[in-house]
């Protein structure tokens, strides 16, 4: 796999935790 290959699967994996803490987060406040 190329550098920019494992680039992008990090920032799809980081943007993935950020929606479901984002989502989360969300659920417990409400």
């Amino acid at each position: 796999m190329t550098t920019l290959g494992k680039l992008v699967v990090v920032v799809v994996v980081a943007a993935v935790v950020v929606v479901v803490v984002t989502v989360m987060g969300k659920a417990i406040v409400v």
